[in-house]
């Protein structure tokens, strides 16, 4: 889906936050399609 609505996700920055599983995986999707650390910002936080 990133790449068919994206057409330049390469030179994107990605931004995640969420629950660590849904940020774990959607980083990991991201590795997949050789996005760099440098393009990857994070934030996991845990509900009540």
């Amino acid at each position: 889906m990133i790449q068919k609505v994206i057409p330049d996700y390469k030179e994107r920055v990605f931004y995640i936050c969420g629950p660590p599983g849904m940020v774990d995986a959607m980083v990991g999707i991201l590795k997949l399609l050789n996005i760099p650390e440098t393009q990857i910002k994070k934030e996991q936080f845990v509900g009540d």
